[in-house]
């Protein structure tokens, strides 16, 4: 079902049967098969919506890239096996608001989707990177999620005491 205790800000980590679980999986940076994450975004009269990079143009975008859409346009689509809700700890408002101002930045920009999987690039995300980036708009000073990993998996956001596990 969805996650009925989500707040805007939140990070989700989405189980899934696909290869980026596989090889989350095989890294070993990840317990449960996490294959994506998103951004919880409640501010259209509470109605559950997700912020994300997809990688798939079978969206109702026709593109690959930052989107927002409908929990339930997302579950029906992402072959969704489970979940995981992670907020941060300091989630003070005005920290989730200026998380909220990069999301709407880049999705404004219609940015796309890296599918080359480079932390060091700045004019495409994947889905980690997406989430990772919105913290560190943010909050420029801090360190971003696992630094000297050369690929940011779902499971790292377990691994940072910055976030705690809400359901």
């Amino acid at each position: 079902g969805p996650p009925i205790h989500a707040q805007t800000g939140d990070v989700l980590l989405v189980a899934a049967d696909n290869l980026t679980a596989r090889l989350s999986a095989a890294f070993g940076a990840s317990r449960g098969n996490y294959g994506h994450v998103v951004l919880i975004d409640r501010r259209a009269g509470g109605r559950l919506q997700v912020i994300h990079a997809d990688p798939s143009a079978h969206n109702r975008f026709g593109r690959s890239g930052v989107i927002r859409e409908s929990w339930r346009e997302f579950a029906e689509r992402g072959h969704v096996t489970g979940w995981t809700l992670v907020r941060r700890g300091d989630a003070e408002p005005e920290l989730i608001e200026a998380v909220m101002a990069q999301a709407e930045a880049l999705l404004e920009a219609e940015t796309a989707f890296d599918f080359g999987f480079d932390r060091t690039r700045r004019d495409t995300v994947y889905c980690t990177e997406f989430i990772d980036q919105l913290f560190q708009g943010a909050e420029p000073d801090a360190e971003p999620t696992a630094p000297d990993a050369e690929y940011l998996l779902p499971g790292h956001f377990l691994q940072d005491a910055r976030f705690r596990r809400v359901a």
